[in-house]
């Protein structure tokens, strides 16, 4: 897919507006969507540099990958910097995203009762049998804890 950035600066309106499209075919574009940005935050971002007006920009509903963020930063700080352009509309050049291809993994069938791949035989080696405890090893009493702190013993008692 290719995707088209315009950006225009409305004077009008006083804002910033960026739309995103995806080229379908050579004349079919779709917009995928439209930003708006006030026009006094991003002459301040362009005063403090191209960072700043990419972190200007940047959000959750609009977040494109570095070049292309870095190419549109480009083309604001035409739009509002010293050298401000004669044109209120510039396009970043189209991009071309690689498609994604999804990972494919193979199921594998879970081992038989009693077959063994190796990986956990070591926790019965270790440990053995009878390290487990059953449910008749436990006792009910409480268990009664000293705290060396005597500041916290107060602080914990006062809760109980």
């Amino acid at each position: 897919m290719r995707y088209i950035y315009n950006i225009k600066r409305d004077d009008a309106k006083s804002s910033l507006i960026i739309t995103e499209l995806v080229r379908r075919t050579e004349d079919e574009n779709d917009v995928l969507g439209v930003q708006d940005y006030p026009a006094a935050l991003m002459e301040k971002a362009v005063m403090e540099g191209a960072s700043a007006v990419t972190l200007a920009f940047r959000n959750e509903k609009f977040f494109p990958p570095a070049k292309t963020a870095a190419a549109i930063s480009e083309k604001i700080i035409s739009l509002y910097g010293d050298k401000r352009s004669e044109t209120d509309e510039l396009n970043v050049e189209e991009i071309t995203a690689p498609p994604i291809e999804p990972k494919r993994y193979e199921a594998k069938p879970a081992p038989e009762e009693g077959d063994s791949d190796g990986e956990t035989d070591y926790i019965d080696d270790e440990f053995g049998d009878d390290a487990l405890l059953e449910a008749d090893d436990l006792d009910d009493e409480p268990v009664n804890l000293k705290v060396q702190d005597e500041d916290l013993a107060d602080d914990f008692s006062d809760d109980i």
